[in-house]
């Protein structure tokens, strides 16, 4: 809930079927997993949470809303935090799988994605083209 204690409208944000920006709900995430997926928010939409954002201790996972609260509790991600949700994380997946193509070494470990986010990324990447 907000700060007045009401709830957002879940069913017209996931209408709206704009990117959302959540800030600080990592603490709340299986509730907004939860109100995401009830209002008809599909399981593999694409979402990304930052934590510390701009700071020596940044650290950021991409996942699709059906892990998001497995993989956030999975790697111990905290606040401060911004979740980010919706197609928008696809197309800054896709750049960041890109551009560690383009500076891999040989020796540099292999970037692996779910099948339904590396899909998101596949049609991202088609749009860009």
């Amino acid at each position: 809930s907000g700060p007045d204690g009401v709830a957002p409208d879940w069913n017209a944000l996931v209408q709206s079927r704009l990117t959302l920006v959540i800030y600080m709900g990592v603490t709340r995430i299986q509730c907004i997993q939860a109100a995401l997926l009830e209002a008809g928010m599909h399981q593999e939409t694409p979402c990304a949470v930052i934590t510390h954002a701009s700071t020596p201790k940044q650290r950021q996972a991409c996942t699709t809303l059906a892990a998001l609260a497995l993989d956030v509790e999975r790697l111990q991600l905290t606040s401060p935090a911004i979740m980010v949700i919706g197609s928008v994380v696809a197309h800054a997946a896709a750049d960041q799988v890109l551009h560690s193509c383009r500076s891999a070494q040989p020796w540099d470990d292999v970037v692996t994605l779910d099948p339904p986010l590396m899909a998101a990324v596949t049609a991202a990447q088609g749009a860009q083209l």
